[in-house]
């Protein structure tokens, strides 16, 4: 499957191996709404749409269209955990989503952020109260 620009599309709609790049210019520049020369057609009809296999040249060969292989795609095709041990670690999972626990965490790491019980001099091993608590949180 291709995914084509609405220009594309149209492009190789006109596209029947007997009608010039004029004609085809014409007809989508009238379908388009914008003016597209009969030089824009030949570049997108040998840069972008022979090159996807959308069309094929005028001796009837195809090229060969190349397969993407997505980095980031998933390929692992197999189960990795069992439902059962899936339902099992969300069920001792659950308590820790628990609201007031949730609200517990979250005011636990504002006050460690912008509470300040010890600040560091320039040297690493000297540790002194703060007087204040940093700009950040204010």
């Amino acid at each position: 499957m291709v995914q084509l620009s609405r220009l594309l599309h149209l492009i190789a709609e006109q596209c029947n191996g007997a009608t010039a790049e004029e004609d085809i210019a014409d007809k989508v520049s009238q379908t388009y709404g914008k003016t597209v020369s009969p030089d824009n057609v030949h570049t997108l009809i040998e840069g972008k749409l022979r090159p996807l296999g959308v069309l094929a040249a005028s001796d009837g060969s195809n090229p060969p269209v190349e397969t993407s292989d997505p980095l980031l795609a998933l390929k692992l095709r197999t189960q990795l955990l069992h439902p059962g041990l899936v339902g099992t670690l969300a069920r001792l999972a659950r308590p820790v989503f628990w609201p007031p626990v949730v609200v517990t965490v979250v005011a636990g790491l504002i006050a460690v952020t912008c509470g300040c019980s010890s600040c560091t001099d320039s040297d690493p091993g000297s540790v002194r109260p703060c007087s204040s608590p940093p700009s950040s949180c204010s």
